[in-house]
């Protein structure tokens, strides 16, 4: 003979009591999904200037040369510093000419020329913290007049990526053991597995003329934090560290409990 029970709770994530019956050799089955998240925080090791240089004058001709001369001179006080050519790369070349908008010449009906601005846009990355201040002081001094942000990065981005999935797995794992835990249902395998993405890396500044400066933000929220050099965090960033960050989304199968079996 079989016999009935009766089940407060058949499916753990029931937002109202609900009665189930079902026979006790028959387990009551449902599911409970989780995300789990985690942050471990990095010295970097790379670190990224975004420097521009601007110049204006009335003819183009001119304003590209002394667009040119600037960035010849950064050049020169880059490479006394112990810079290599392969660590600077320019990745922005502009000519803009400019218009005084709502002013006109007088009887043209047009609006007011401004001049030719030349933009130049160039990273120069360090493997020596140290540099940093010389770097940008040594190109404030030659003419090089906007430093659009700093990007710190880590070469080991693989290795902590792979160490914050693995944490944040482990913390979702455990949130769904509490969970069930209090709504008395017993965790079973999972059934899916999700990586939300992270971020890589933090970034300081803006974003430049466009393709000068690239960011990655992290979400602030996360159940797991770790330092990497072996102590705890508690929750805020560090200076002069970095966060690298993982998010994944776990399901997991739940099999309801007899009161009288827990």
């Amino acid at each position: 003979m079989k016999t009935l029970l009766t089940l407060i709770f058949c499916l753990p994530l029931a937002l109202a009591a609900q009665t189930y019956t079902v026979y006790a050799d028959k387990a009551c089955t449902g599911n409970i999904s989780v995300t789990g998240e985690a942050t471990v925080y990095v010295v970097p090791d790379i670190i990224k200037v975004n420097f521009g240089i601007e110049t204006k004058d009335m003819e183009l001709a001119a304003s590209q040369a002394k667009n040119r001369a600037i960035l010849r001179k950064a050049l020169e006080a880059f490479h006394r510093l112990g810079i290599e050519d392969s660590d600077i790369k320019t990745d922005v070349l502009s000519v803009e000419p400019r218009y005084e908008s709502g002013r006109y010449e007088a009887n043209r009906g047009e609006n007011v020329f401004l001049g030719y601005y030349s933009r130049t846009g160039f990273v120069v990355t360090l493997k020596d913290k140290a540099l940093l201040e010389r770097v940008v002081d040594a190109g404030l001094a030659v003419g090089v007049n906007y430093v659009h942000g700093v990007e710190f990065q880590t070469s080991e981005l693989r290795k902590y990526r792979d160490q914050a999935r693995e944490m944040a797995v482990t913390a979702a794992r455990e949130k769904a053991d509490a969970m069930t835990a209090t709504l008395g249902v017993r965790l079973g395998p999972p059934t899916s597995i999700n990586e939300n993405g992270g971020g890589n890396w933090f970034y300081a500044g803006g974003s430049g003329w466009g393709g000068a400066g690239r960011r990655s933000y992290d979400s602030p929220t996360q159940n797991s934090l770790f330092d990497a050099d072996g102590s705890q965090s508690a929750g805020e960033i560090q200076l002069g560290k970095i966060a690298v960050t993982a998010s994944v989304g776990v399901t997991f199968r739940t099999v309801a409990v007899p009161e009288a079996a827990r």
